[in-house]
């Protein structure tokens, strides 16, 4: 047994990402925006992603623990998640958790469509900014402008043709800036986890959460279930 193979039986956490947690992720990533789309911005709930622990995924990597992972084992129909694929699920969604929300939508949204529906004659934007600005980074027709903050109208459908650019546009900014974001972590993974030792708090509850196959030591002790 080579040194690679002994590392992996000692830590179950480094274990391959498999084609089933993947799978797993991208469907719970998809409710996730889903459900936080219509909580903060229809129903104006509690945020579930705006902060740097976000809940909604701590409460679904529960489920998976808890309720999925245990089921499996009884039912014996398909062998449970184990520490490597939850890790790959919790990924997953802490990395998009915030998109839909204050990380990116927020913001964005508001920004392609600002500049032309607060434009009036009197602060006179629409010559001083959107002669300067490309067509290709903010929404200019105010019929679409209007639409998105005031709702469309019975019958009308989204002018996807106005927005088709502007999203194109700043999708692949977005990816760039992932990408940006990815190679700074490889280039200082070494420094801050093999020399500085860094511990990084946020990420030790999820690993304790998933550190035995169905149900680790911390889901039994006083600090989760306090007498």
């Amino acid at each position: 047994m080579n040194t690679s193979q002994s590392s992996r039986q000692k830590n179950p956490l480094s274990s391959r990402v498999t084609v089933r947690s993947v799978l797993i992720g991208t469907v719970l990533v998809a409710a996730i925006c889903r459900v936080e789309a219509y909580s903060d911005y229809y129903v104006n709930n509690v945020w579930l992603a705006a902060h740097h622990f976000p809940i909604v995924a701590a409460f679904v990597l529960t489920i998976l623990v808890l309720f999925l992972n245990v089921a499996l084992q009884k039912v014996g129909f398909a062998s449970p998640l184990s520490p490597g694929e939850l890790i790959t699920i919790w990924c997953m969604m802490i990395v998009t958790a915030s998109l839909p929300t204050l990380g990116l939508a927020s913001y964005l949204l508001p920004t392609l469509i600002g500049l032309t529906y607060f434009a009036t004659p009197e602060n006179g934007w629409i010559d001083l900014f959107h002669r300067h600005i490309p067509d290709w980074v903010i929404v200019k027709d105010k019929g679409a402008a209007r639409d998105f903050y005031e709702g469309l109208s019975s019958g009308e459908s989204i002018p996807w043709g106005v927005w088709i650019k502007p999203v194109l546009f700043w999708l692949l900014f977005t990816f760039v800036l992932w990408g940006v974001m990815i190679g700074m972590s490889v280039i200082l993974r070494k420094q801050w986890v093999e020399r500085e030792k860094f511990t990084f708090p946020l990420v030790e509850l999820p690993t304790e959460m998933v550190s035995s196959t169905v149900l680790s030591d911390v889901w039994i002790t006083d600090t989760v279930w306090p007498n």
